[in-house]
């Protein structure tokens, strides 16, 4: 069944940059709507980051992060702070559906991207703004990035052990993005009946304060008091890495009837009958012990070896995959998680990966590449109304 994409219609100003907001714009766009990503002339810095290429001045090029999170997009690239700028914003917003902006508060005001300028101009267009702490409190005004959420929020000192770590991968960025789009379709629902958009307002310490709550919540009622112990799990047993031969697994025992299995599979089905593992609790505090025995059992298999018996006996394993490996697994190339997609001055596909969000009623179209910085300048701003003249004179004085 292959009906009309969700969002088709829904017009999104995406002045996001870096991850959050350009990750609640690619969602969008994923979705069928028409999203404009609006940057300075000569492009955002956040394209360059971790460059893939370089170009023949020697700049860098657009790195993956970009690539990924302003596929389906259209570039429009204007001197925001400029008269002629201020003009552009205007009709986006007179344009838009949805208005995408992670700009620090000062920075909104002064652009007119803050709701009650977005308001003003249109009353129909939803504002959605991301910042580091939220609209209030004391640290209303600091600027955060995904590790500074991460540390506030207690997860980089308790994923640590003798030194805090933080995870490399931007699951606060993502998480925040994620819930910036859902964010926005509610407010289009709320639109139907109301006939007026609103200020959808997410924030990545907001984010990571919720998907760390359970151990928050339990210091707070309880005071457990829980120290930090690297990859070991503190709720359940055996959790952890174990060392093969040839390579690492991770082993994630959680639940009585998976610790079972893994006893049976391990040829110690004494442990049933101990009291110390005789639940996910008991058996977290005691995780070392069982970590140990794990670790004797499999210290002299092959990754191979070990994660096929475990996954005989219904245990949940994992290889702990280097990148090469992520990108060679059987299960990822059958499914075609990534999309390779060209770009100019990169001289093969780059692996884009898709959404995984998948509609059984709407097949998506293929992947359209992020767009060049200001590839869609003339199309766009004549869409909104300006003349040809007029752009000829702003690129001349620079403004585009």
């Amino acid at each position: 069944m292959t009906g009309p994409a969700p969002l088709a219609g829904i017009r999104v100003a995406d002045f996001g940059h870096f991850i959050a907001a350009p990750l609640c714009g690619v969602l969008l766009a994923d979705m069928g709507a028409e999203v404009i990503r609006v940057e300075k002339p000569g492009g955002s810095e956040d394209r360059a980051v971790t460059s893939l290429f370089y170009r023949s001045d020697g700049s860098p090029g657009e790195g993956p992060s970009y690539l990924q999170l302003n596929r389906n997009k259209r570039s429009l690239a204007v001197d925001l702070a400029s008269p002629e700028g201020t003009e552009v914003i205007r009709r986006l917003v007179g344009w838009a559906d949805i208005v995408i902006a992670n700009f620090p508060r000062q920075v909104l005001e002064k652009l007119g991207l803050d709701f009650a300028s977005v308001h003003a101009i249109n009353k129909r267009a939803i504002l959605v703004a991301t910042t580091g702490f939220g609209n209030d409190g004391p640290y209303a005004d600091r600027i955060a990035f995904d590790p500074i959420a991460q540390a506030m929020a207690g997860v980089t000192w308790f994923s640590g052990d003798e030194r805090p770590q933080r995870t490399q991968a931007t699951w606060v960025d993502f998480a925040t993005g994620m819930m910036s789009a859902f964010g926005a379709l509610s407010a289009l629902r709320a639109r139907d009946t109301s006939g007026v958009g609103q200020l959808v307002s997410t924030s990545l310490f907001g984010t990571a304060l919720n998907v760390f709550a359970a151990y928050l919540m339990e210091q707070s009622i309880n005071g457990t008091n829980r120290q930090p112990h690297g990859n070991r799990g503190h709720t359940a047993g055996p959790v952890d890495v174990f060392r093969c031969t040839d390579g690492w697994i991770f082993l994630a025992c959680q639940s009585t009837a998976v610790f079972r299995r893994w006893a049976r599979t391990v040829g110690k089905p004494e442990l049933l009958e101990d009291a110390r593992f005789a639940d996910d609790v008991s058996r977290g505090k005691h995780g070392g012990i069982l970590a140990e025995m794990m670790q004797e059992w499999c210290g002299g298999m092959s990754v191979e070896e070990t994660t096929g018996k475990l996954e005989a006996g219904r245990v949940p394993v994992a290889p702990v995959y280097t990148l090469d490996q992520v990108l060679n697994d059987p299960h990822v190339v059958a499914t075609s998680a990534f999309s390779p997609t060209s770009f100019p001055g990169i001289d093969r596909p780059v692996p884009i990966p898709k959404s995984p969000v998948e509609l059984s009623g709407f097949a998506r179209p293929e992947l359209r590449r992020a767009p060049v910085v200001g590839e869609d300048n003339d199309a766009i701003l004549t869409e909104l109304g300006f003349d040809g003249a007029k752009l000829a004179d702003w690129r001349e004085r620079g403004v585009i």
